[in-house]
């Protein structure tokens, strides 16, 4: 049936033991009350406030500032629109969500390597357990989880415009 053949992929497969494995490590983040610690605020408010400060020219922190956003801000205001406006949702799912998600990022983009499931499922799962993965979520970096995240889909996209014959590219 669909439902067996969905739930027998190994995409979802490795989802589903990296999540399990990352609820594991990170237990002691999880509870009553928004995350925090580390380089980490509790996020409050709304996501039209993080949109307000992603637009914003002026930002008052300390005597003000006129520095640009961090880009980071920008995904987290879209994840917590779609999460109906919460904010601290938001900054769970990407940090608690970081390893599997990484994943499954991961997992996709390998298709460029191996045509062969076991090596793209360890290939992915190599890159999501990267100590690295676990130092930006016990570190609160937002930012960098994101970054971890997106980086298989920057690398691939990459690859794919060093490589395209230049016959394609003329359009």
């Amino acid at each position: 049936s669909t439902a067996t053949r969905f739930l027998t992929n190994p995409g979802v497969l490795l989802f589903t033991g990296l999540l399990v494995l990352s609820l594991i490590a990170e237990r002691s983040l999880l509870g009553p009350g928004p995350l925090g610690g580390g380089a980490l605020l509790p996020a409050w408010g709304g996501a039209s406030g993080l949109w307000n400060e992603y637009l914003s020219g002026f930002h008052a922190v300390g005597i003000g500032s006129a520095a640009s956003t961090p880009p980071y801000i920008a995904v987290l205001a879209t994840v917590s629109t779609v999460l109906l406006g919460k904010p601290w949702l938001a900054v769970e799912v990407i940090l608690l969500g970081c390893v599997p998600l990484s994943g499954v990022t991961a997992y996709l983009t390998s298709r460029r390597f191996s045509e062969r499931v076991g090596v793209r499922v360890w290939l992915a799962a190599s890159y999501a357990l990267l100590p690295v993965a676990t130092g930006v979520v016990a570190a609160g970096r937002v930012g960098a989880a994101v970054v971890f995240i997106l980086v298989p889909l920057i690398v691939s996209a990459a690859g794919r415009m060093l490589t395209e014959r230049s016959e394609e590219r003329r359009v």
